[in-house]
């Protein structure tokens, strides 16, 4: 039986999902397009392209869910001449028929890419696929647990459902798995700074800093691969 997650408005006007057996939001209700906009981009993509001098990264996403953070960085890459390789692990993808109703070409004022957005959601998955000129993506349907993959990365989003509702997906040995995926200098972002996932980031051998998150989010966490 396939899952199908039910669509809601978040307070900055932009839309979500809720998981239909574990009940949690795949984006702060708070905003799903700031916290797409804060988290993984500011603090992730734009930090390490600026940091290092790159305009070319390859990323992780852990939590593919509505395509809103692949989207966001493929907007973010057109802009700066960012040459970005995506990969996206969903266990649960979402069913076509809700792929208009999420309305992200619209809710993030890019209307005229509306065929990128679509051209994600129905490319191929596990296998990369040509979005635009410079982004590639491809989508992985497994679970973390069962996650291998050869190719290193430069980010991570780590955008999984949170340690109250799938504790399992924030140990030692998941956050040791992306440590290796990881190239040297390479970074993890995510939007949960509990302290049990602080001690398991330090505990594999990240560097870890606290920083302020988003409005109505406190703080959030940027792990760094020494």
């Amino acid at each position: 039986m396939s899952v199908k997650p039910t669509i809601v408005a978040t307070d900055d006007g932009s839309n979500t999902l809720v998981h239909p057996t574990i009940g949690a939001h795949y984006h702060s209700t708070f905003g799903a397009k700031q916290e797409s906009d804060f988290i993984f981009i500011k603090e992730g993509l734009d930090f390490y392209v600026n940091k290092l001098n790159v305009k070319s990264v390859s990323i992780l996403e852990m939590g593919f869910g509505s395509g809103l953070n692949a989207y966001n960085t493929l907007l973010h890459g057109l802009e700066n001449n960012i040459s970005i390789k995506y990969c996206g692990i969903e266990n649960f993808p979402i069913e076509e028929h809700m792929i208009p109703e999420l309305d992200y070409p619209r809710i993030l004022n890019s209307e005229e890419t509306t065929n990128l957005f679509y051209k994600m959601h129905s490319s191929k998955w596990e296998t990369y696929a040509q979005i635009s000129e410079d982004f590639s993506l491809k989508k992985l349907n497994i679970s973390l647990e069962n996650l291998k993959l050869q190719d290193k990365f430069d980010i991570i989003y780590f955008d999984a459902f949170s340690p109250k509702d799938q504790p399992e997906l924030w140990t030692e040995n998941v956050f040791e798995k992306m440590f290796c995926l990881l190239n040297p200098n390479g970074i993890l972002v995510t939007y949960c700074s509990k302290g049990i996932v602080k001690n398991a980031l330090r505990s594999v051998g990240f560097d870890l800093l606290r920083l302020a998150g988003p409005p109505s989010k406190r703080h959030i966490l940027r792990a760094t691969k020494p």
